[in-house]
C-alpha cells in the first residue's frame, strides 16, 4: 500500500484540487492553509506506522489526506467535489 501511481491527467486534477482548497481557506492565524497541511501531513506520518499501514488502501489514503488539508475550510466547497469526482472517474480509465 501508499505506492498511489498518478498518470499525468490525474496528476494535473488532484493539483488543481488542492490549489482550490488553498484559495478557498480563509486568511487567519490558526486555521489557515498551512494548518490543514500540517494536518494532513501529520495524517499520513501516522499511516506509515507498522500497526497501521495497509489498514486503508491508496486511493482512500489519499482521500484522507486530501479531506485533513480541507478540514478548517469554512466556505462553500462545491468545485472541490467536482474535482474529485473527476479524479475518481480518472481512476477506472
Amino acid at each position: 500500500p501508499y505506492g498511489l501511481s498518478l498518470n499525468p491527467d490525474q496528476k494535473k486534477c488532484l493539483n488543481s484540487i488542492v490549489k482550490e482548497i488553498a484559495r478557498n481557506y480563509n486568511i487567519m492565524p490558526f486555521h489557515n492553509f498551512t494548518h490543514g497541511f500540517s494536518v494532513s501531513t501529520s495524517f499520513y506520518c501516522l499511516m506509515q506506522l507498522d500497526g497501521l499501514k495497509g489498514l486503508i488502501d491508496d486511493l482512500e489514503l489519499l482521500f484522507c489526506v486530501i479531506a485533513c488539508l480541507a478540514h478548517d475550510i469554512h466556505t462553500v466547497i462545491t468545485p472541490i467535489f467536482r474535482g474529485f469526482e473527476h479524479f475518481v472517474l480518472s481512476q477506472n480509465q
